[in-house]
């Protein structure tokens, strides 16, 4: 199982740096410092850093072979009953989870309550269900 992460410039909702280990604020910094000055030539550094998200890959890839990261939305098409489903990755103390079916139209932040409706990723059919059927649609970002 590998952790690495991705970081995104959540003004020019641009990928500044994929795959890389997280071991700390330097470590993120040289990794983003590299497209800082290009993408905003005038702004100060922390304040450029205050501006990037930093997701976390899940271990899991959809349909396509792409990686999936925390905060991205998957999409399934359910050719029996002719519907479409979206569903947000989310990061959860231990791991990551979907919203069930019912409930995946809402991309919100979780809340208390979510906790019930919540399905991990660590399942393995619910993994399996990723893999097999839903692929990558865009991320809270930028849909």
């Amino acid at each position: 199982m590998k952790t690495k992460f991705r970081a995104i410039d959540k003004l020019s909702n641009t990928l500044l740096e994929t795959g890389f280990n997280l071991f700390g604020e330097v470590t993120c910094f040289h990794v983003v410092e590299q497209k800082w000055h290009e993408l905003h030539p005038k702004m100060h550094a922390l304040e450029f850093l205050s501006n990037v998200y930093v997701d976390q890959y899940t271990n899991i890839k959809d349909v396509d072979g792409i990686e999936i990261y925390a905060n991205d939305i998957i999409e399934y098409n359910n050719e029996i009953s002719n519907k479409t489903f979206r569903y947000r990755v989310y990061a959860l103390p231990g791991g990551f989870g979907i919203k069930s079916e019912y409930w995946c139209d809402d991309m919100n932040d979780l809340t208390t309550s979510d906790e019930l409706i919540i399905q991990p990723l660590a399942d393995a059919q619910v993994r399996a269900f990723i893999e097999q059927n839903c692929k990558i649609v865009g991320n809270i970002y930028n849909i």
